[in-house]
């Protein structure tokens, strides 16, 4: 019987380490990563997609909200750069950097009630950071350079898009890629990482999050943060509807269903 136990640990430990081979050589996904843990905790919208490209595809296409937006003269500067985006994400290079990854893009305000996005998303295992340079290269025409937050890497690119000159800030850190025009944003989503506490720590987000279609896109929104871009960009002359909106409830989550008059979000919400 002595014996017998040596054999049936070591045969435990070959078992799990196949096991372990086994998934990371099947590359559907990266294993290690979690596009939520990069989140900073002042989000206070995220879409979640389960195909990014396909989302913006559909919405810029054939969705009559969007048809509207593009006849508001006041909307158009956002709606050409929606399309861009669009275009960009369909090219066979960064159509190979999301696959059937989830997809992140959180909503963040930077000062003065501006609202800036971060794109975070979990990337094949294949994909190495020279890989990001290369399909950078190869997809966006501008002037590529490198600066670092600490020990990471990040990429700026400054380039042309819709008759006016814009900058985004890649970076790849943890088997996660994250993006963002706001190079400020992009350093807090590095340092979010060493963090215990990301945006699932905020009251009720990591319970909707739970209860939440999985294989649906979706939108969350944190009424807390909001408040605070509403008192932000009202100079704190709004703190009566700030602290309204705050007390609606902590978070709430809709998954989003597309139709040609516009869409519909289905979902739960936490009261407070």
């Amino acid at each position: 019987m002595e014996k017998k136990v040596p054999i049936i640990l070591l045969f435990i430990l070959i078992s799990g380490l196949a096991i372990l081979i086994y998934f990371i050589q099947r590359g559907s996904s990266n294993i290690f990563s979690d596009p939520y843990k990069v989140v900073p905790t002042n989000a206070c919208l995220i879409l979640e997609s389960v195909d990014l490209p396909e989302l913006l595809n559909t919405f810029t296409q054939s969705n009559g909200l969007f048809r509207e937006m593009t006849s508001v003269k006041e909307m158009d500067p956002f709606c050409k750069k929606l399309k861009y985006l669009t275009t960009l994400l369909n090219s066979k290079e960064c159509k190979k950097l999301f696959g059937n990854n989830t997809a992140l893009v959180s909503f963040h305000e930077v000062g003065r009630g501006i609202i800036v996005p971060l794109l975070s998303m979990n990337v094949p295992p294949e994909i190495r950071p020279r890989n990001i340079r290369e399909i950078i290269s190869s997809t966006i025409k501008g002037d590529v350079s490198e600066i670092k937050a600490g020990s990471v890497k990040i990429i700026r690119i400054s380039y042309n898009s819709v008759n006016q000159k814009d900058t985004v800030f890649v970076s790849f850190i943890s088997g996660i890629l994250i993006c963002s025009s706001s190079e400020d944003l992009i350093k807090k989503a590095i340092k979010q990482n060493d963090f215990e506490n990301d945006i699932r720590a905020v009251p009720g987000f990591s319970r909707i999050l739970a209860a939440s279609g999985k294989k649906e896109d979706k939108l969350f929104i944190v009424f807390k943060n909001i408040s605070a871009v509403i008192q932000s960009l009202s100079g704190g002359k709004a703190s009566g509807l700030a602290e309204k909106i705050s007390r609606l409830a902590g978070s709430a989550e809709g998954d989003i269903f597309l139709n040609e008059d516009g869409f519909i979000l289905s979902g739960y919400t936490e009261s407070t």
